[in-house]
């Protein structure tokens, strides 16, 4: 791996994992407590830098989207969850 890639790669972990932490005292000083609020957040963080800082190489872009997809159908899942919780239906009872 050239010098240059490795830069790539280096800048889009240490910025998306400084938006995860970010993102993560954000939500707890304001008191959220559902997972849901988190992954969503943290998938859309994923995806926004990913679209601006796409690292380069065919292998990782390759890994990269494999994950990005993996993200964008455990969101549509969650943002669906939501959506039929507000239109009254629920999947499983409240304990």
């Amino acid at each position: 791996m050239s010098e240059s890639t490795y830069g790539v790669h280096r800048r889009f972990a240490v910025i998306l994992s400084s938006l995860y932490l970010i993102t993560f005292i954000m939500l707890m000083y304001v008191g959220e407590t559902r997972v849901d609020a988190y992954i969503s957040l943290y998938i859309l963080e994923y995806l926004v830098i990913y679209s601006i800082l796409s690292p380069v190489g065919a292998s990782a872009d390759r890994i990269l989207r494999r994950i990005m997809w993996f993200y964008v159908a455990i969101f549509l899942v969650i943002v669906s969850l939501r959506i039929m919780e507000i239109l009254g239906y629920r999947l499983w009872a409240p304990t």
